[in-house]
């Protein structure tokens, strides 16, 4: 199987297509999507912890992390 470690997600909202944070999944999610790589992709984390290691991450988001999660907060890095 060509994309043995992607997934389908459902949340209330949506059904998504996913992949474990590592480069392998980015190169399968960008083509199984046909997205172009200047487009950005949705990454969903477990904890502050794993969200402390994005690329992006900074002061303000950790702030603003703080302040709204748990919960339905979004933060665009």
């Amino acid at each position: 199987m060509k994309y043995e470690n992607v997934f389908l997600a459902t949340t209330d909202t949506i059904v998504g297509i996913g992949a474990p944070y590592t480069k392998q999944g980015e190169d399968d999610l960008y083509e199984i999507k046909q997205r172009p790589r200047t487009k950005r992709i949705i990454v969903m984390v477990g904890s502050l912890e794993q969200a402390r290691e994005l690329k992006g991450w900074d002061q303000k988001a950790e702030e603003y992390a703080h302040e709204y999660w748990p919960g339905a907060t979004t933060l665009v890095l």
